[in-house]
């Protein structure tokens, strides 16, 4: 006899925002939140993921993976990722919550480092946020918590330590 299952979200990211048009076309590294805003907006889907805090990314890292650029401001952009930060302000995530409230839209939440989650419950207090929470932690990447089995067991302890049982987990590495 199978164990019970609750409903099951599939979704397909393409890409992150934080990629240049050599790694994905998809996506422009430079919008504003406004930009950044105007799909959720307009398509109201049901889920849309939100970072829960400015990150420096590291991209430079990545200069050695392409030998070849689409544009000539990809290999410059990425060399200096070691000073730029992915803007995601406490304004701007309530502004993002609040835009959307209306639309019904719930919200993946990425959660990059420990402090995110504790973001995340700063927001749910807030009521700006609405449980079951859909915590999504992303691993291994520069400027973020690491892949170590102990950081994993830490992130998960953590959000459990706040959210009890309002919220799904999910993991990106």
């Amino acid at each position: 006899m199978a164990a019970a299952q609750g409903k099951v979200i599939i979704t397909c990211a393409v890409t992150g925002s934080i990629h240049t048009p050599s790694m994905s076309p998809y996506l422009a590294p430079t919008m504003s939140i406004e930009e950044r805003l105007q799909p959720a907006l307009r398509l109201k889907p049901e889920v849309a993921s939100l970072n829960m805090g400015s990150m420096n990314f590291g991209l430079y890292e990545m200069l050695g993976r392409y030998k070849e650029f689409k544009h000539d401001w990809e290999k410059p952009y990425l060399a200096g990722s070691d000073e730029r930060i992915f803007k995601n302000s406490f304004k701007d995530i309530a502004y993002i919550l609040q835009s959307c409230a209306d639309n019904d839209t719930r919200f993946e939440i990425e959660c990059y480092d420990i402090g995110h989650l504790y973001t995340a419950a700063h927001f749910l207090e807030r009521r700006l946020l609405k449980p079951p929470l859909f915590i999504q932690s992303v691993f291994g990447i520069r400027g973020g918590i690491g892949p170590h089995p102990e950081d994993v067991l830490h992130m998960k302890r953590t959000a459990d330590r706040l959210f009890g049982d309002a919220y799904y987990w999910s993991v990106l590495g």
